[in-house]
């Protein structure tokens, strides 16, 4: 039926209205309804369908939602005049009832302008929720499968290594897409400190650790984490020792930084294609709320600034936690 008013020429359509309108009243008035509901009556069903008409697919549902609650209204004001001016019907029960059938026809002429509205909501809703899992899934790519394809060309000539890699990032792979992801048990010192070890594992590099404090794991900290773990690969792989991880958690922020001593670069010269920095860190932190200040100088290095605020209830201080250093001592310490 929608479909069917939609496609309808609209001059016919009021037409039908109208004339659909007429025969309501001429059937209550042979009915023996007092005339001076009829009228009233009239203009508030005339109220709910304009409301309900829908004149085009894009944009009108308020105009026509607008126009039928003036109807409506109209309606009201007329009878109440009736009863308080021609004296018809005085008792107050029927002014408080014709109110209450106001507001009832009110609620119907607005729902179908709510109904557009939370479909257009939850639209955009599930948009935003698969872009974001895009870019989750972009970041997980590029911190997987395209540093282990990195590692492959470099070990090109030892087919044992080769396999180990690809068999390695297989069954993460395979683990990441078919498993249902949720929050890891991962707090955040234990978090940092397994991902430093890692990295200095897996490339050969001392990684200064200096970690104040604690949180509870959360989206946010697992976001963070994995940040952190991109930026340290990044500055083992492009910068220079000494490399310094330091963190901060306090009840509302979790605060990371990431220091090293290499060269230096142009953040705005990063082409578009690499993403390293702009999904793996940038994209993740910022999808949960939290900020990122990158700082790089020639002859100074690079330092990667991470701020991702969390829940009250997700964090939780450590009971040994000592005096936290401050942040801006950061970068003159690492």
């Amino acid at each position: 039926m929608a479909d069917a008013v939609r496609r309808a020429p609209k001059p016919a359509l009021v037409a039908l209205s109208g004339v659909l309108l007429m025969g309501i009243g001429l059937l209550l008035v042979s009915t023996g309804v007092d005339s001076a509901v009829i009228l009233p009556l009239l203009l508030g069903m005339a109220g709910i369908a304009l409301a309900w008409m829908n004149l085009t697919p894009h944009g009108t549902q308020l105009l026509s939602m607008l126009g039928g609650i003036v109807l409506v209204f109209c309606g009201w004001a007329l009878y109440v005049s009736n009863v308080t001016f021609v004296g018809w019907g005085t008792s107050p029960r029927r002014i408080m009832f014709s109110g209450f059938v106001m507001l009832v026809a009110t609620v119907v002429a607005v729902m179908p302008w709510a109904n557009a509205m939370l479909q257009q909501l939850s639209h955009e809703k599930a948009l935003k929720e698969r872009e974001e899992e895009r870019a989750d899934m972009t970041a997980h790519l590029h911190d997987g499968v395209l540093q282990t394809l990195a590692l492959i060309q470099l070990h090109a000539k030892e087919p044992d290594t080769i396999f180990t890699l690809a068999r390695a990032q297989e069954r993460e792979l395979r683990e990441w897409l078919y498993q249902e992801r949720s929050a890891s048990d991962r707090s955040v010192s234990a978090g940092l400190k397994k991902i430093a070890a890692e990295v200095e594992d897996g490339h050969g590099k001392p990684i200064e650790v200096v970690i104040v404090g604690d949180a509870r794991p959360s989206a946010q900290t697992d976001a963070l984490l994995d940040a952190t773990q991109q930026a340290l690969v990044n500055a083992v792989t492009h910068g220079g020792e000494p490399i310094s991880l330091y963190c901060e958690a306090g009840a509302t922020l979790v605060e990371a930084f990431v220091r090293d001593h290499g060269p230096g670069f142009d953040i705005d010269a990063i082409p578009p294609d690499r993403l390293g920095i702009r999904e793996s860190i940038i994209g993740r932190i910022k999808r949960r709320g939290g900020t990122v200040e990158i700082v790089s100088r020639p002859g100074w290095g690079t330092e990667v600034r991470m701020h991702m605020p969390i829940a009250l209830h997700a964090t939780a201080q450590s009971a040994t936690q000592t005096t936290p250093q401050p942040a801006a001592q950061q970068g003159e310490t690492a």
